[in-house]
């Protein structure tokens, strides 16, 4: 059992495009909004730093206070326990942090005496009975965003070694606009498990939110990170779910381009452009930007990050200066997030489901139907935290990838860093933090 505390990891490429002789050109607004670190630094910035540490100080007081309740664990008991590191389960029964140690067949012989009058039944599906009942029920439709933010539909990595996974704009606002034009469906739950991607996809991904809550209500519910588009996306619902260790906020943008003039010199390779316009060419990947080019870039993104930050505050009912203050790039824990006005409540996709059905007039037993509107088969492990759920909605299984896990979470990382580097303003976290 590697119960062992937190560690963020962030790869830094600065030193190794130097050696290269490739050149990055930023634009970008917010101080805490890092993203482009890993291409110009070698290192990691102060904001940064104090940014990941707030969030690991947070998400280890969370769970230490969840674990010592549940467990009934004293602090130091469970600092004990993290301290040891790697520990056998025989070892982390003695630590209270199991009860016991079984093998599926001793499980089943212990079930009457875990839970009186419980059985196995490996087919059984939850609501998965006729109800001899006329017509349809009510529904409850869940739409996902999982994966990087972009333009289009949504899709997935092709050689199925979970390098990339896309929340489609358009797939998004058809299933949004479908949702609320169903008059079966009595309420919508966005479930955003993403670090955001494209700044214009996100953009158009929220105002379809803003439209879908004229007819039906919308509530959004945070996964493990909703953050910069995610989060975009997220403040046009009704109202904002969080886990308290979701990562959320990165209200920030920037546009980052490479220049491998110097790389392609050394390799023999000139590029002659012809051109019209003192601008053209600045998303081109040869020439590093001129000053005006620079400055034009600076002026894209300041207009983006302020149509963020003000359309934050209209969602937020607040003030610019006041989401400025909590923006700038800036990451949070869904427990500070909460606690600086940019979540409204703390809790699970079931939590959220309920606050809709209350949204929607509709009483904690009424009978409906939860749906999922959109997404790829494949996401639906993703979006659907809760078993329970996904059983109902006979998800199909979902082959596991060849590669080895290791091999997956670098290629990821270093798919979600390159993607960094399409044309185009980006209101992207940009690294990733695993809880390990």
């Amino acid at each position: 059992m590697a119960i062992d505390g937190l560690k963020s990891n962030v790869l830094f490429f600065g030193a190794a495009a130097e050696k290269l002789g490739v050149h990055f050109d930023v634009a970008r607004v917010g101080k805490y909004k890092s993203s482009p670190d890993q291409f110009t630094r070698s290192d990691m910035s102060p904001e940064q730093s104090e940014a990941i540490n707030a969030y690991l100080d947070t998400d280890l007081r969370v769970l230490e206070a969840g674990i010592t309740t549940s467990r009934k664990l004293t602090p130091q008991q469970w600092s004990a326990a993290i301290a040891e590191g790697l520990k056998s389960p025989a070892r982390a029964k003695q630590l209270g942090l199991i009860d016991d140690l079984l093998t599926p067949d001793q499980l089943e012989e212990r079930l009457p005496e875990l839970i009186p009058g419980g059985q196995l039944v490996a087919s059984y599906r939850p609501f998965d009975v006729e109800t001899g009942r006329w017509g349809f029920r009510t529904r409850l439709a869940i739409i996902p965003v999982v994966g990087t933010i972009s333009g289009g539909k949504d899709s997935q990595d092709p050689l199925g070694l979970g390098v990339m996974q896309n929340a489609g704009a358009d797939t998004f606002i058809r299933s949004l606009d479908n949702a609320a034009n169903d008059p079966q469906v009595a309420a919508i739950v966005l479930r955003v498990d993403s670090p955001g991607g494209d700044g214009l996809a996100s953009d158009l991904m929220y105002r379809a939110v803003l439209q879908a809550r004229k007819r039906k209500p919308v509530v959004a519910s945070m996964g493990d990170v909703a953050a910069s588009g995610g989060y975009y996306v997220s403040m046009g619902a009704d109202e904002i779910w969080a886990g308290e260790g979701t990562i959320t906020g990165s209200i920030g943008v920037f546009y980052l381009k490479p220049a491998v003039k110097e790389l392609a010199e050394k390799l023999g390779v000139n590029q002659v452009s012809i051109g019209r316009g003192e601008l053209a060419g600045i998303s081109g990947l040869y020439e590093p930007w001129s000053d005006k080019q620079r400055e034009a870039a600076q002026k894209w993104v300041d207009s983006f990050y302020d149509t963020f930050i003000s359309e934050a505050a209209t969602s937020r009912h607040t003030t610019k200066e006041a989401i400025h203050q909590v923006a700038q790039g800036r990451v949070w824990s869904g427990a500070d997030a909460k606690a600086h006005g940019l979540v409204d409540r703390l809790g699970g996709l079931a939590d959220a489901i309920a606050s809709a059905k209350a949204r929607a007039n509709l009483s904690e037993s009424a009978d409906l139907d939860v749906v999922v509107y959109g997404g790829s088969g494949g996401l639906l492990g993703s979006v659907l935290n809760s078993s329970a759920y996904g059983r109902a909605l006979k998800t199909a299984e979902v082959e596991q990838p060849a590669a080895p896990t290791a091999l997956q979470k670098l290629s990821r990382a270093l798919g979600v860093a390159a993607w960094q580097l399409e044309p185009g303003v980006k209101a992207h976290l940009g690294y990733v933090l695993e809880v390990q």
